[in-house]
Order: C-alpha cells, then structure tokens, then sequence
C-alpha cells in the first residue's frame, strides 16, 4: 500500500514553467515500494482564477517524463477525452526497494504572459490515487499562482562608467512609476520625455563617493531623489503571505502579523510566515534568502546548502552535501537539513534613447560600461524605451546601435535566461548553464535532461528551456562567424554553447552559452536544431527566404566537420552572399551529412565547400560574373547536383561516391573530377586549359559544339586513355563525350583485321569491327583514322604503288552511318566515325606491278593490336557511324583508342 504526494511551487511568474512532481510520501510510518511494486493514479488540471489552455498549459499524457529511467517506469498512461485527466502506472524496476520521498514523475506546465496585464491568477493539479490501498497525502491538490512580472528599470547614462551589477546581491536601481508615485506623491512632470509602458525616461547616475543613486535635472531628466531599493522584491498583501517564505513588513493596515509569525508590526521587521493574514497589511518578500528544509525542495528550483543534517543532497541534485554548494532540486529530499532558494526569477530593464527620440536630439545608451551578473534563476534582462523596437529589417551600424547596449557585458549564470539586448555594441554575452534538454526525435539524452518534441501543442517559440538572446533586425544583419576562443582550433556547436568559443557578430559583439538566439525573422534553437530541418516544424516556415531580407553576408569563418554549425544555423535555407576567404587562409566549410542545399548568389573564392554525406544541391554564382575562383569543391558521398552559374576558373571539384551531376557554365584552368559511380558533368558554354576526369562508372561529357571543332586527339599510357582537344582540355577516364552533333563512346576498343598479302593488279578488304566490351547503343558513335603506309625491306610508295585511301572506299555495314569523313591527302590518312558492327571497307588498296621484288604496306587505324603498330599511326578522325540496335560481340565496328 503506497502513500503518494503531490509537490509543485505555490507561485509561478508569466512565461515561466512550474514544475511538478508524484513522490512517495517521506513520513516514517509510510511504506516503501517494493521491487516491482506499482502504483496507479490520476493528475487533473483545472483553473481557479486562471483560465486554462489561455494563462497556463493542461497536461497532456506527453508531459510526464519518470523522474529515473532506471529505477521506475511508466505505463498504462491515458487520457479521458472529456476531462483530460491523465491516468498513469508508476512500476519500480529498480531491483531494489524505492525509499520513501523518491520522486516517481514530473512533468511541467507552461504560463504565458498576459496580454491585458490582468491581475494575480491561481490554477490547481490534482492528484488521486486509484489502485485499491494506495492513498495521497494531503488534499492532494497543490494551488499554483501566476504572479506577474515585477522587473525593476534600470536607468543611466555614460556617466555611470564602468560598474558591475550582481543580482544576487542589493544595488542601486531606480523605481517603478507607481512606487515612486506612492512614496513621494510627486507626480511627474508633464513634458517628461519617454513615457512608456514599462518605466520611466531618466538620466540614472551614480554619486562616485556614496554610491547613490540620483536623478539629475538637466534636458532628458529629473531631479527627484530616487533613493536605492534591493533587488528583486516582490510585494503582497497579507491575504497572499504563503508559510515558510521570508518576509519583510512594507505597511502595516489593518493586519496583525504576530499573527502570522512577525515579532511586531513594525515597518521594516523580518519574519518567517507561518501562514496567510488577515486585513490591508503588505510585506515584500525577497526571494533570495528564503532558508527551507530539505523536505520542502521543490523540483526544478535552485538552492544553495544551508546546514547539511542528516540529509543526503546528492540524491535530489546536489554534486555533494557541503555547506555553499548551489544545486538544482531533483526530487524532495529528507532529513534534518536545511537550504537557501538561490536567485530566482530576476527582470531587469534598462532604458535607451537612440537619436531623435529625446528632444533634445541626443542619444542615451541602455548600458553603458557595464557588468551585469544574473546569478542563478531563470532571469530577464531588456532593453526598453522611446524608439527602441524590435523590427524584422535593421541598418546593423553604430550610429543605429545608439541608445541600446555599449561595451558592456552581461553574463546570465545558470537557469534558462532570456536577454532581450536588441542591438548591442561591442559587448559580451554569456548564457552559462540552464536547464538541459534535447531532441526527443533525433537525439538522446545527454544526462538527466528533458526531452522536447515540437508539435501543434509546443511550438518552438514556446519552449522554455535554454538560455535565449534577442537581437534586433534580420539575421542576415548580423554576419555571423564562428571564432575559436580557446585557441584550439576546433569550433563546434557544443564547444560554443559551452562557452570556449563564441558566436562573433556585427558591431563586434561575442555570444556563447545561448542555446536560442532570436533574431527579428527567425529564432535558431542550437539544440533541436535536427527537428527544424526535418518537415514537421512547428512555429517557424519552412523557407529560405521571407521575401523581406538582404542575402546573407559573406561567409568566411570555417565550419568543421562534424561541428553542427552548418545544420545548427540553417544555412540550408539561406541564400549566402558569398563564401570567402584568403589567398593565405582559405575558409574551409563543411556542410554535415544531411540532405544539403548550399545557395551561394555570390562568389566561392578562396575557400573549400564540402558537402559530405547525403544527396545535396549546391547552386553557386551568377551569370556572367565570376562565381567560383581559386577554390574547392568536394560534394561526398551521396547523389548530389552542382550546377554554377558565371565562370569556373582556377577551381577544382570532386564528384565523390554517388551518380552526380555537374553543370558548369564556363571553366577555364580548373580540373573537374567525377568520382565513383555513374557522374554526368555538362559544359553549357565553353571549356578551356580543363582536366576532366571520369573516375569509376559510366561516366558522361556533354560539351558544346559539334564533334569536329575539337579536334580530339589521343595518347595510351599504361592502358588509359587520354584525349586532348584543340582547347587545351584533357578527358581521362569518359565512357561517352556528348557534343551537339554526336554520341561519341570514347572508350570502344577497334581491331582492323585484313588479308596479309596481295596480288598486284587486286584488290584486298579490310574491316572495322569492335573489339571486346559491351557494344554501342543505339546512336552513339566511335571515331577512328584510317592511314596507308610502306613498309618491309622494298616499302611500297603509297603515292604510286597503291590507289587513293577515298571517301567510296570506306563502305559501312548494315545498320552503320559514316560521316565526317575528312581526308589529309599528304600522308594518305582517312578519318572517320563509324557505329555498330560494321565492315568498313577503307583500303581497297589497287597496287602498281613494280618488277623485281615484292613490296609491304600497312593500313593503320586505332588499333590496341600488336599486329599492327610501330610504322603506321593514327590521327583524329571524323566520320560518324550510327545504328539502331546494340551490335554483339565479333561485329562490334571501332573503339578509338586514344580518340574523343
């Protein structure tokens, strides 16, 4: 029989998650779950105040998550459709007896922030045992409030010079309109400029002796005392005082906190609640130094030890039970120790001006100098003021960045932080650490995190884990480039969220540590980067582009392999300007292995694109620009596309293994390499000084112009191939080289077979046939030379002794078109293109009677032959031989050997 209780936080804040959590119940005269012990019950949602579905989120079976894998499961989990109660089975699989207060689940609920700024609002989790003998502890309700958010406003000018703000601790900050309005009773002048929602317009500065902090008089401001306040408070009336919080009498009223554990009802006396007043009495309530036991921790909260008892901290978060040690709560823990609530949900505003939006016509920077330090919690930092907007386009310069954040720094500690900085100059941000969680579609755990699945019930822009940085304006304002700040020379997406390296920006500004970054058009969350590629994205289009933005700056910082960056900031769907680098440090980029699609309007210059694994396409250039120069592409494995707009020069590209195709406008100087397996590079306008290379398969050229205006010749060394044309091209390697007006199968080996001797006065036949391989197919063609010479000890003279190597002399076989035909009278050669197995008849060589001694001739063609080499040569042909049907072996007309 299993006692089970219900934690979770008496009080939330707007936007934030509340976490909960079933545990066993910690009193010693419950029992523990034995081993494979279970334990079944219900949770229910519902409103009091709030408004479900609209203020806060209602469970749903997916929220819930066991709060140790290894140690408990869940199953049987339901949902009622008409009440939305969830039902759920918690089995210890542990092998050993659960204790009592072992968490058994979690799960979170979101709170979104009002529209109408409404008033506190409370909502209810309810839990109900329903395997007979179990019970719930308590009421089994726990009352959660949704508090709004209480941010001070930070205010100064350049005069404040070079100032640390820590959170965690008390500094000078000026007040809220209506907290200076109910202590003064002094109202603000009417030509006050820069009223807005969120505070007030003043110049803040800091006496250099006191360190007080005053409002001066002069064209932007006031000279009204401001006074200093600790940060943060929260004030409530008694009615709402919760039992075990610290709190500080603001006003008295009508309310005896005696009563509620105060030791008078003096302003200003600190005390421990021990429950909700009575009357119109306040008291504020600092979040920082709330000392609890350790049976109160809360899940998802942080803490700092306080005195370590007889309590294990280890087993709920902590890294160890020494006094100072800060914590995350994992689980309620037990015992006689004690701990402190560390930092919990800061909101700090600071005010801007940027030019023209004071009278007086001058600027005033948000931050100017500064440090801050959010500590611990998940805090808020914003940049507020007349003129100051977040927009989707932005001039990222520093006459536009006046106003906002000026070499200044702020580092956001633990907790999932939110920093709405807009348009920093020269600064530095840091997230630090902050709730781990990851990508329950694609990734795994990484330790103990909470795994997040987009859906029409979370988009991305609702999930509330990770540290997230605001900038105003478009991405492509911003030209992101990823810098090693360690000096290790590896930059990764980890290694920049862990903070030894950074993120460098326009206006030279550094950011790490932030797992989102928002800009005005897109939001990137780093972590469930592989969800965002995948088609079901929730929250954001799939687009490259919104039709609003400039094309993306200049590339030119490296992108290692297997470093995320490329994935992680969807290049993918953006269009690059360029991507460029030096003549002494080429920017190296690899794009992972997923399905890529780099777009690059400008140029690759100096600089190294690979695309890796997977089937991509690249798209470089614009025509009749130069788009790649004096740079590299490699496109891996996979079946990819590559096609460049402009010229191609001083470049390189390798296919790699795949079927790829490669179409290049114009390529001058380069050297174009197909790779493994089946590749079709096509030219679309000229060729030039190019080394192109087949690699393995069957590899296709397709080249402008007609077949003869190249002038192909070709040369055998250890048995491959090599054709040469009259534009300084070499193809290696090319089953089949395509020009406008023929097929040409490039590697077909030719034998010429003929009788050995002739009676002079007759005449003998010679044959082209193919030798070996696969035959051709329909319409393709080979070329050959044909070339009579003299030979033996009494050399015919060919000139004399033999009749003319004609046109009517080449005779095609069945099914065959020769033609081309072209003829070097001089050195009695005869060129031509044949197809199919053919008969070609181009010797019909009539002799001259020569008395006395017997005279050799040769006819010589393309021939891989040893009967037929050392005095008879070959030359380019162009005759073309065309036919319907594949040829079988034995009747094969010619391969050329060293002819295109």
């Amino acid at each position: 029989m299993a006692v089970i209780k219900l934690v979770g936080p008496a009080y939330t804040s707007e936007g934030l998650l509340a976490v909960f959590s079933v545990a066993l119940d910690s009193d010693p005269l419950t029992t523990p779950l034995a081993i494979g012990g279970s334990v079944t019950f219900t949770l229910d949602t519902s409103g009091a105040s709030a408004t479900e579905g609209v203020d806060f989120a209602s469970l749903v079976a997916t929220d819930l998550k066991s709060s140790d894998p290894t140690k408990i499961s869940l199953s049987s989990i339901s949902t009622d459709a008409s009440t939305g109660r969830v039902t759920v089975t918690a089995t210890n699989t542990s092998g050993g007896i659960l204790a009592r207060g072992t968490s058994l689940l979690t799960f979170a609920l979101a709170t979104r922030p009002d529209a109408l700024g409404e008033s506190t609002e409370v909502y209810n989790v309810a839990l109900v045992a329903t395997s007979p003998g179990d019970t719930v502890s308590g009421t089994g309700v726990v009352s959660t409030r949704i508090e709004t958010g209480n941010g001070r406003i930070l205010n100064w000018g350049a005069s404040v010079g070079n100032r640390t703000i820590d959170a965690s601790g008390v500094f000078l900050v000026p007040e809220l309109e209506s907290e200076r309005l109910a202590r003064t009773g002094q109202a603000l002048p009417a030509n006050l400029v820069g009223r807005n929602d969120n505070g007030l317009g003043f110049v803040f500065t800091v006496d250099p002796t006191s360190g007080d902090g005053t409002f001066t008089l002069d064209a932007n401001g006031l000279k009204i005392p401001s006074g200093y306040t600790t940060y943060p408070t929260v004030t409530e009336n008694a009615v709402n005082i919760v039992a075990g919080r610290r709190y500080i009498i603001a006003s008295t009223g009508s309310t005896d906190f005696t009563l509620v554990g105060a030791a008078n009802n003096n302003p200003g006396t600190v005390f421990i609640a021990n429950g909700a007043g009575t009357g119109t009495g306040t008291a504020e309530r600092n979040r920082n130094d709330i000392t609890i036991s350790a049976g109160e921790l809360e899940i998802g909260r942080n803490y700092t030890i306080s005195t370590p008892g007889t309590t294990d901290f280890t087993a709920v978060g902590a890294t160890n039970s020494l006094p100072g040690t800060s914590f995350i709560a994992t689980g309620t823990g037990s015992g006689t120790g004690s701990a402190i609530t560390v930092n919990e949900n800061n909101y700090l505003y600071a005010i801007g001006y940027p030019p023209s939006a004071l009278s007086s016509g001058v600027y005033i920077n948000a931050l100017d100098l500064t440090t801050i330090r959010l500590g611990n919690g998940n805090d808020f930092f914003g940049v507020i003021g007349t003129g100051i907007t977040q927009s989707v386009r932005a001039d990222v310069s520093i006459d536009s960045s006046k106003g906002y954040v000026f070499q200044s720094s702020i580092f956001a500690g633990s907790g999932d932080d939110t920093l709405r900085v807009l348009m920093p100059w020269q600064s530095i941000f840091k997230g630090g650490s902050n709730t781990t969680y990851y990508d329950a579609v694609n990734g795994t755990d990484p330790g103990n995190g909470i795994g997040v699945t987009l859906s029409n019930t979370l988009t991305l822009e609702e999930v509330p884990y990770g540290d997230l940085i605001e900038l105003k304006g478009s991405r492509f304002d911003w030209d992101i480039e990823f810098k090693d700040g360690n000096g290790d020379g590896n930059v990764t997406l980890e290694s920049i969220l862990d903070e030894r390296d950074y993120l460098a920006v326009a206006n030279n500004n550094q950011i790490s540590g932030f797992e989102r970054i928002q800009f005005g058009d897109i939001l990137f969350d780093l972590v469930l980067y592989r969800q965002q590629q995948s088609s079901a994205v929730y929250g954001q289009p799939e687009y490259y582009l919104n039709g609003l933005e400039n094309l993306a700056p200049e590339l030119n910082s490296d992108i290692a392999s297997g470093s995320k960056l490329w994935e992680a900031f969807r290049f993918n769907r953006t269009k690059l300007q360029g991507i460029t680098g030096t003549a002494t440090d080429q920017t190296v980029v690899f794009t992972g292995d997923t399905n890529d699609t780099p777009f690059i309007v400008g140029a690759l210059r100096f600089a190294s694109l690979n695309t890796e694994a997977g089937n991509d396409i690249v798209e470089i250039g614009t025509t009749g620009q130069t788009a790649v120069d004096q740079a590299s592409i490699d496109l891996g494995s996979g079946t990819d596309q590559l096609k460049v707009n402009g010229l191609f020069t001083r470049s390189s590209v390798a296919g790699g293994t795949g079927a790829d195709n490669i179409i290049l406008t114009t390529v001058s100087n380069s050297t174009v390499d197909g790779g493994d397996d089946g590749d079709v590079v096509e030219i679309t306008t000229s060729a030039s000084q190019t080394v192109f290379i087949g690699g393995d398969g069957n590899d296709v050229l397709i080249l402008p112009g007609t077949y003869a205006s190249y002038l192909l010749t070709s040369s055998v060394t250890g048995g491959v191939v090599t054709f040469n044309d009259g534009f300084g091209n070499s193809i290696t390697g090319v089953e089949t080289i395509k020009f406008s007006d023929i097929n040409l199968d490039a590697l077909q080996q030719l034998s010429l077979t003929g009788s050995a001797t002739v009676d002079e006065g007759s005449t003998t036949t010679y044959t082209i046939s193919l030798n070996g391989g696969g035959g051709l197919l329909a319409g393709e063609s080979v070329a050959f030379s044909l070339q009579l010479n003299g030979s033996g000890t009494n050399p015919t003279n060919v000139f004399t002794d033999l009749a003319t190597l004609a046109a009517t002399s080449l005779q095609a076989s069945a099914g065959i078109v020769l033609k081309n035909i072209s003829h070097k009278s001089r050195c009695r050669h005869r060129h031509c293109n044949a197809v199919c197995p053919c008969e070609c008849r181009p010797a019909h060589g009539n002799t001259r009677n020569l008395p006395g001694h017997p005279e050799g001739f040769r006819v010589a063609g393309p021939l891989n032959s040893a009967d037929y080499n050392d005095n008879h040569r070959c030359t380019a042909g162009n005759n073309q031989a065309r036919w319907p049907n594949r040829c079988s072996d034995g009747r094969k007309p010619c391969q050329l050997q060293g002819i295109a």
